[in-house]
């Protein structure tokens, strides 16, 4: 019995030896690892604390819609009960624009623009940015018998001089939807198939207002057979004024004077503008020198703060003065650049 006990120990204990030894060959070269080492931070942390501009409070639990100026890109971030927006952002200047939305209301409730300037990527920014409050519009394009007007432009225009006031146009269906636009009065036109129509709207913070544009007036057609007569016309008139001059008495002609004229204060300061200033007063000089803040953005595509800032230059320069009307702000030429003191 004893000599049967050996040989059976053997066959149980050999192949636990041989599966230990092939699990050492198969895995004994590994090195061990090793948790991987933490890269640099690549982006500053940016924390805004937002507020509302009428009421100071803080702005919270909303959704924030956050877009860079001349980027298509927009990234919508939820704000927590304490407001703070957190932003990670390259080095470099930044011009943001922050879109607020409260689920509790039916249309857009917030708008602000601000600039970042951030040095290093190690940085940590706060600051804080005070919230415009803004409303929704959306409406139907049709004329007086009903029919609708597909992929008509729309264009808004609002006392407030921010927000959204960029040229839509509507849906196959002539639906069109309006937001982050300033509270107050906004007048909405349409255009289609030589067609206009236009209304005013009362925007309120948070609100959805719901509009009909009618496309209720045209434009005078051009008649070039009239026109070529009233040419003809004027060029008849002014021959026989030649002639009548041409037999004149030649001793009533007056003396012309030779001494070169003085050039007036307009074209002298003219003469020390930049372009973008150069820009902003002919604009004015169009408009016969007045208009307001939103029209010259508008038509000048110059940024908003850089606008400011031109306009704190050509004050200083006599040029211009700003006059604030609510919040509507008027750009006129002063009576000293006008020559009239």
């Amino acid at each position: 019995m004893k000599q049967l006990i050996l040989p059976i120990l053997l066959l149980f204990f050999l192949p636990l030896t041989l599966a230990e030894l092939q699990i050492e060959d198969t895995f004994g070269d590994l090195t061990p690892l090793l948790p991987p080492t933490p890269t640099p931070q690549e982006q500053a942390k940016i924390e805004l604390t937002l507020k509302d501009f009428i009421t100071k409070d803080p702005v919270s639990d909303i959704h924030i819609l956050v877009s860079e100026q001349g980027s298509e890109n927009s990234n919508l971030i939820y704000v927590d009960e304490k407001g703070i927006l957190k932003l990670d952002l390259d080095p470099g200047n930044h011009q943001i624009e922050l879109r607020g939305d409260l689920i509790t209301t039916s249309g857009t409730d917030f708008y602000g623009s601000h600039t970042l300037s951030i040095q290093s990527r190690n940085d940590l920014l706060q600051d804080t940015v005070f919230l415009l409050p803004v409303g929704s519009i959306r409406g139907i394009v049709h004329d007086k018998t009903g029919n609708v007007y597909p992929e008509s432009t729309i264009n808004v225009e609002c006392s407030g001089d921010y927000g959204n006031t960029e040229e839509i146009v509507a849906d196959a269906y002539g639906l069109f939807s309006l937001h982050y636009l300033a509270i107050g009065s906004c007048r909405i036109s349409a255009l289609a198939n030589d067609r206009v129509g236009y209304i005013d709207v009362e925007v309120q913070q948070g609100g959805l207002e719901n509009i009909e544009l009618i496309l209720d007036k045209g434009f005078i057609a051009f008649n070039w057979f009239n026109f070529f007569g009233m040419i003809a016309f004027l060029i008849l008139i002014v021959f026989s004024l030649y002639l009548a001059k041409s037999h004149g008495d030649e001793a009533s002609k007056p003396e012309i004077s030779t001494t070169p004229q003085r050039p007036s204060r307009q074209e002298d300061l003219k003469k020390t503008l930049s372009e973008r200033e150069l820009q902003v007063v002919e604009y004015l000089q169009e408009q016969d020198g007045i208009s307001t803040q939103g029209k010259i953005r508008k038509a000048t595509r110059i940024p908003k703060t850089t606008l400011i800032r031109i306009f704190q230059r050509l004050e200083q320069k006599k040029i211009i003065q700003v006059e604030t009307d609510g919040k509507l702000k008027e750009i006129k030429f002063t009576d000293w650049f006008l020559e009239k003191e």
